[in-house]
């Protein structure tokens, strides 16, 4: 396996071990959340559900490395990594957090509509934990409507939450 590809390889196990941290921060937080009175998963269910998400895709990347790995025939901890330019993998473990704050404040500030929101956000992150493409695009664009469009409905009508 080339070293460029191993670098790439590695930088996106440094993307993912940063999403995760993320996620166990909104964790973290939304612990400190208080106790839902009315409603019934309180103020904390959206970060649990981001952090969920943002796991998930997360472990995505991660078994596409261990299985781009294990195609090449090298094991994790064969693979070699030598100091890198700054570059765009370097910068990328930064949109992940920029993107998450960009959600909350679209929908927070601006009252924009969860569903097109959350949509943007999934393609986002989708393009950031991948390769970018038309093709990711589109997938994680589907993927974006079913999940938000599940959540909405959910919230609406069996949780009686309106989530804009």
């Amino acid at each position: 396996m080339p070293i460029s590809q191993q670098k790439a390889l590695m930088h996106d196990v440094y993307l993912a071990i940063a999403s995760l941290c993320l996620a166990g921060l909104l964790f973290y937080g939304a612990m400190g959340l208080p106790a839902p009175r009315f409603e019934p998963m309180g103020s904390a269910a959206l970060p649990r559900i981001l952090g969920g998400l943002i796991v998930l895709l997360a472990l995505l990347l991660l078994f596409n490395v261990w299985r781009k790995l294990r195609a090449a025939g090298v094991s994790p901890s064969e693979s070699e990594t030598s100091p890198d330019t700054l570059g765009s993998a370097k910068i990328r473990p930064l949109g992940v957090p920029a993107c998450l704050v960009a959600y909350v404040g679209t929908l927070d500030f601006l009252q924009a509509p969860f569903v097109p929101s959350t949509i943007v956000l999934v393609v986002a992150l989708g393009m950031l934990l991948s390769k970018p493409s038309l093709r990711t695009a589109i997938i994680f664009t589907l993927f974006g409507a079913a999940l938000s469009i599940s959540i909405n409905l959910i919230f609406t009508h069996f949780l009686h939450v309106d989530l804009g």
